[in-house]
């Protein structure tokens, strides 16, 4: 906890982070939540958590993509954008982070019909 008693991990000056926006929209249904459960920890970028978790670490691009050129990006939604330039780039390692659920469960569900190989997943705010 905070000193404000908010159990929000701090930001910059040690104010309390604030998000903005919804974290979820409609209620998921069981395909998705199967997706966050099974799928997600399968592709999910290992060592990115928020400060103070255990679990988070330093992110070892080479360990993930070797050498290849690795993108970001940052709030896709859905996933179309980050899928399509994913397969139209397979030399190039991606990394796609989203904190609204029913995107990420949207995104984890084309992926996995997409079989590429070359995404991974950040289910959360960066």
């Amino acid at each position: 906890m905070t000193a404000e008693g908010n159990s929000e991990p701090s930001g910059p000056l040690g104010r309390p982070r604030a998000l903005y926006g919804r974290h979820k929209g409609k209620a998921l249904r069981a395909r998705q939540q199967a997706m966050l459960d099974e799928f997600l920890p399968q592709i999910a970028v290992p060592g990115a958590a928020p400060p103070g978790d255990a679990a988070r670490a330093a992110v070892e691009l080479p360990a993930l993509f070797g050498d290849r050129p690795v993108w970001l990006e940052i709030g896709f939604g859905a996933g179309e954008h980050l899928l399509a330039q994913a397969a139209a780039h397979p030399e190039t390692g991606f990394i796609g982070a989203e904190h609204f659920l029913n995107g990420l469960a949207s995104c984890l569900s084309h992926l996995e019909r997409a079989g590429l190989r070359n995404i991974r997943i950040h289910g959360g705010d960066v």
